[in-house]
């Protein structure tokens, strides 16, 4: 889940041989702009192969592998859960060193990285080849796993913003059950309503301590529903200090300031919606699906019920954040259309109905996403688990979907995530207007960006 947490950018000595590999990597042209569909590039089902794929514990690999070599029965995939293949510092000495396997997981802010040094293979010939159009899937999403116009990492899920609430705490202080089509003005009327409130000693809150600040799932649709965005055009400057982006951002820290537990959360970070003092968490599915404990509720800390809608739609342009893990296949598969034709399985109806019933996840292809098939699979809309999930609500905003620069690395520890983090701890310690926090910010964004070529 949440690929904005866990990727990690570091520079090892090993980059030096790295920079070898990707010398040698011409960017190509758009597979898509090509007219040209390869047949030889598709894989027999008769075909024989061994493929290793490496991925971590929670990836749910299993899902599309069981049903994969049914399609192929002399194909045999090992999954192997492997440290490796999530920490960035040493997916780099394995490429350096040409050990890495056929297949591995990866994350939206490993993309541009990866790609770029010529580690992962470029897919989008074998898509063209396997007949799937950019318009099959929702663009957003697919867009996360893509470097200059190609397909490089195919996403097995993602992560979109959500709002979980506390149907008793909304009934305590009067405010209506959220419904599908719901604005940010109705959400923030209610939120306000409630934040601050004493009742029996406790303080109540309108919202948790959602997303992290950090997370661009939470920032970045505020700043393009108002115009703005993390890149110009060209891709060359950051822009979280135009005038449209701060308009974004600042309707977003006043909203945190006055409706949330934000400020009361210092210096701790404590969320009160897992103690039930909240009304309402900015949350993202894998958090309520893959944590239910002995309760059947979302967190472990959590003993109430918990309940899913979509989003708020932002005003004046709708948007809606989201990342995503995946799989690749790299430079180092020993059979490339083996591994090719795992990366289109993953793509194909069979193949993301099959992880859809397993593991929850949502689908990219648009003829899956308009039915409400995949929710009724969610584990958190079993009546044991005592959720409900507006799954109609949820599909419909899939076109709202923003997703910033893999060039950024927004997700990662490296240049622009420090630069974000600090900005936005300046505007909550109010060290620092949210126009001063973000300026500083882009100009350090800029400063690197400049080094990057």
């Amino acid at each position: 889940m949440d690929s904005h947490y866990h990727s990690r950018r570091a520079v090892p000595s090993s980059l030096v041989a790295l920079a070898a590999i990707s010398a040698f990597s011409i960017a190509p042209a758009p597979a898509w702009a090509s007219s040209t569909r390869n047949s030889n590039l598709v894989e027999p089902k008769d075909a024989s192969a061994q493929l290793v794929l490496w991925q971590s514990s929670s990836d749910g690999a299993p899902a599309y592998v069981s049903t994969f070599e049914k399609a192929y029965p002399n194909i045999k995939v090992k999954v192997v859960n492997s440290a490796t293949a999530t920490n960035d510092a040493s997916m780099v000495s394995a490429a350096a060193a040409h050990k890495l396997p056929d297949l591995t997981r990866s994350a939206d802010v490993d993309t541009y990285y990866f790609a770029s040094h010529g580690v992962f293979m470029n897919l989008s010939p074998y898509m063209k080849a396997y007949g799937y159009k950019q318009s099959d899937f929702i663009k957003g999403i697919m867009a996360l796993g893509q470097y200059n116009g190609n397909q490089y990492v195919v996403p097995r899920g993602f992560d979109e913003a959500v709002v979980a609430y506390n149907p008793s705490v909304l009934a305590m202080f009067h405010q209506p059950i959220p419904k599908e089509g719901w604005t940010w003005a109705q959400f923030q009327k209610e939120a306000c309503a409630i934040n601050g409130q004493k009742v029996g000693g406790k303080t109540y809150y309108g919202v948790g301590t959602n997303l992290p600040y950090t997370s661009y799932i939470l920032y970045d649709p505020f700043m393009v529903s108002t115009g703005g965005g993390a890149l110009n055009a060209a891709g060359t400057k950051a822009t979280f200090d135009s005038p449209a982006s701060l308009k974004g951002l600042t309707e977003l820290a006043n909203f945190s300031r006055s409706c949330t537990a934000w400020m009361d959360n210092l210096p701790k970070s404590v969320d009160p919606f897992d103690s039930g003092r909240a009304a309402f968490d900015i949350v993202v599915p894998d958090q309520v699906l893959t944590w239910p404990n002995a309760k059947g509720t979302a967190w472990s800390t959590v003993n109430f019920k918990v309940n899913i809608v979509n989003f708020p739609l932002l005003s004046p342009h709708p948007a809606d954040g989201a990342g995503m893990i995946g799989f690749a296949a790299t430079i180092d598969a020993k059979n490339p259309k083996a591994a090719a034709a795992f990366e289109m399985w993953m793509l194909s109806k069979q193949g993301e109905a099959a992880a859809a019933k397993a593991e929850g996840w949502i689908p990219l292809r648009l003829d899956l996403t308009k039915g409400n098939e995949w929710a009724a699979k969610y584990s958190f809309t079993k009546s044991t688990y005592h959720y409900s999930f507006n799954a109609g609500a949820f599909d419909s905003y899939t076109q709202d979907i923003v997703t910033p620069p893999a060039k950024l690395e927004l997700g990662s520890d490296g240049t622009a995530y420090t630069a974000i983090a600090n900005a936005w701890t300046a505007v909550q310690l109010k060290k620092e207007s949210v126009k001063q926090a973000f300026t500083a910010a882009t100009n350090a964004i800029n400063n690197w960006l400049a080094t990057q070529g």
